[in-house]
C-alpha cells in the first residue's frame, strides 16, 4: 500500500501514518482477533506516529540542550519515563479480554 501512495506522490505524513498504524493493527490482531487487540494495534500505532513526529521536531532544539548534561540527562528521563508509561498502559489493552474490562482497570488506576 505505501509503495504505490509513494508512486502516487501523496504526503509523507499520510504515508507514515498508514504504514504504522497498520503494522500494529496487524500485529494486535495477529495475536487475536479482537477489540480489545485492535485498540492495542491502534494505541501503539498512534504512540509510534506521535514520537517519530515529535523527534523530528525536537532534535535541533536537543542538540542544543545537551550540551549542559544535567539537563540532557533530565531530558532523557523524563522520555524514558513517558515511554515506559505509555507502553504500561497499552498493555492493559493486551492482556484484558474486553474493553470495559480495560477501562475499569484505567479508571482505578486514575483514581475514578
Amino acid at each position: 500500500v505505501t509503495k504505490s501512495m509513494r508512486k502516487k506522490k501523496q504526503p509523507i505524513l499520510l504515508i507514515l501514518l498508514i504504514g504504522q498504524f497498520g503494522t500494529m493493527i496487524l500485529i494486535g490482531l495477529w495475536h487475536s482477533i479482537s477489540w480489545n487487540l485492535l485498540i492495542w494495534g491502534i494505541w501503539h500505532g498512534a504512540g509510534l506516529f506521535v514520537q517519530n513526529r515529535y523527534s523530528l521536531k525536537v532534535r535541533p532544539l536537543f542538540a542544543k540542550i545537551t550540551n549542559n548534561k544535567l539537563m540532557g540527562v533530565t531530558i532523557r528521563i523524563i522520555g524514558v519515563v513517558i515511554t515506559f508509561n505509555f507502553v504500561a498502559f497499552g498493555w492493559v489493552w493486551f492482556v484484558l479480554k474486553t474493553p470495559f474490562e480495560s477501562l475499569t482497570v484505567f479508571s482505578t488506576i486514575l483514581g475514578y
